[in-house]
């Protein structure tokens, strides 16, 4: 299990719970990251917590082919309208 997030600390916290790798999501080296710790494979299964439409992207740009995204948030809660289709990779 991979944990992507915006806070050190909640990474932290995933580590202590489990995660096997830890990413802060603006990483540049974000998706070789992810390539390596899947050897190529890619993420299954996303499981999105974040409300901000940017989480929504990132999800579907780091999904593997025919993989899942689980969507346990209010998407775009306080957001402005968006630029993209939130329901297909960009």
């Amino acid at each position: 299990m991979v944990a992507i997030g915006n806070d050190a600390f909640r990474l932290d916290l995933a580590r202590r719970m489990g995660a096997h790798a830890t990413v802060l999501y603006n990483d540049p080296g974000l998706q070789a990251k992810l390539a390596e710790f899947t050897a190529g494979a890619g993420i299954d299964l996303v499981v999105l917590t974040a409300n901000p439409w940017a989480a929504n992207r990132t999800a579907l740009e780091i999904v593997r082919p025919n993989g899942r995204v689980s969507i346990v948030s209010l998407l775009g809660r306080g957001e402005a309208d968006l630029d993209f289709n939130c329901l297909q990779i960009p």
